[in-house]
Formats: C-alpha cells, structure tokens, sequence
C-alpha cells in the first residue's frame, strides 16, 4: 500500500481516496459497487513466464459472485473477452456488459454525426437507447432507408430479396 499512497501523494491525489490494491475477487467483491474486469494484458509483463503465473488469478464466476457479491453490484467490461469472465455470468443480473456495449454504439454514433455536422438534425433525450438508434440510423442513412420502409420484409419480401429503394423524403421532415 505504501507505493498506492506515494502514487497519489505525487499527482496530488488524497491517500485516504477508497482505492487500494487488493490480491483476490474475493477481497474486493463484498465492497464494489461496481466492478469493472479487463484481461491479464500479456504485453504489460516483462517475461512469457511471468504471465503465464498470473493469468489465471482473476477469473469471476457466478459462484463467485453468489457468493461474495451485493445483489445491487454491476459487473462491466470491454469486451471481448478472454477467459477473465466465465460464461455463467452472463446471465447473471449483475452483469451489465451486453448492454455496455450496445449503449457504446450509441454514443459512437452520434459521435460520427457530429463529426459529419449531422447532430443537429436529431433532438435528445431519447426516452430508450433503441428509439436513439433508430433516429440516428435514419439520419445517417436518410436517402436509403426510412421508418416506413423498414417494415417492407412483412409485405411479403422474402429474406434476400431485391428490395426498391425508399423515395426520398424532404430534409425537413421530422424525424
């Protein structure tokens, strides 16, 4: 702990600050609200060996979290993953890293129609990430795709078939 308290002390950051270096799940678990998994990185170790020692230390599980865990704790992560999140916790409740990466797409997104200065054209708050998708979707995509036209594969258009390209609608049109 004293490196952890040097650490701060040099970035001016307050030593008694609820972070702290901790050698298991099970230490760390029964205090997170949320607790954010990445993978060993094998390029931050010095030696193939050395990794190999530690890659297999952390790995949460369900029971882990059963076991250890508040029913109110979120698990996140990057994704993808390697083996640092078994399987069985994705359907556990705490996991949240699905919908982690579904609401980043979102947030990409409207990255890209600020960087095309299309960010205008779309109002927010949307009251669910899927209406902002939808919006956003019809936005970037406006001359090809419309709301109306997605619903064309019901009409009777079989999977693969040439579908005609939706008429154009006028930029002012909400949407």
């Amino acid at each position: 702990m004293r490196e952890l308290d040097e650490t701060f002390q040099k970035h001016n950051r307050d030593p008694k600050a609820r972070q702290g270096c901790y050698d298991s799940l099970q230490e760390v678990l029964p205090m997170s609200d949320v607790l954010y998994m990445t993978r060993v990185q094998k390029e931050r170790f010095a030696t193939p060996q050395e990794y190999a020692r530690v890659k297999d230390s952390y790995i949460l599980t369900a029971s882990l979290l059963d076991a250890y865990s508040p029913a109110h704790q979120k698990i996140l992560h990057p994704l993808p993953r390697v083996n640092e999140i078994h399987t069985d916790v994705d359907r556990n409740i705490r996991s949240a890293y699905f919908e982690q990466a579904q609401n980043g797409l979102f947030v990409r997104m409207a990255l890209l129609l600020v960087v095309f200065g299309k960010s205008a054209e779309v109002l927010f708050p949307y009251p669910s990430p899927k209406e902002a998708f939808l919006s956003l979707f019809s936005v970037l995509t406006w001359p090809l795709w419309s709301p109306s036209e997605g619903k064309r594969a019901a009409t009777g258009a079989g999977e693969g078939a040439e579908l005609p390209l939706p008429t154009a609608r006028p930029r002012t049109q909400t949407v």
